[in-house]
């Protein structure tokens, strides 16, 4: 170090760096093997994985003695799912009335309903709701 930077070292500041250092690479190469074990997940995957992992933290923060609780962190944590959840209502109501109007447009759907026949047009809904594993409507 003398001769190259003109800084003088002992022995042990540079062994605790040597140490520093194999111990980062060591870590890196781990998360590296770790991550190429992982399987690649989609985006929606990735978002499903983590709503679990906010969910596992909240239960664990409230699974500690009350006094130990960290309430903001845990309502924080409980308004996030909520939201994921409120989201994942809308998208669906979005996806159920999409198929509505696409049922009603092109099976006649919107005729039967012109002409007050709720139950045709009932009928025409039905392929809709079974696909998504709603309750079933009356049988035509």
């Amino acid at each position: 170090m003398l001769r190259e930077f003109g800084l003088k070292v002992s022995k042990s500041s540079v062994g605790r760096y040597y140490e520093r250092v194999s111990a980062n690479r060591f870590a890196k190469i781990q998360r590296e093997k770790r991550m190429a074990l992982e399987p690649e997940l989609s985006p929606a995957e990735a978002y499903e994985a983590l709503l679990r992992r906010i969910a596992v933290l909240a239960w664990e923060e409230m699974d500690q003695p009350l006094e130990d609780i960290n309430h903001k962190v845990v309502v924080e944590l409980v308004r996030v799912l909520i939201a994921a959840r409120r989201e994942k209502h809308t998208a669906t109501r979005v996806w159920v009335e999409r198929r509505k109007a696409e049922n009603l447009d092109g099976a006649g759907g919107i005729e039967a309903l012109e002409k007050g026949d709720k139950e045709e047009a009932i009928c025409e809904l039905s392929p809709m709701l079974v696909e998504r594993k709603a309750p079933h409507l009356p049988v035509c």
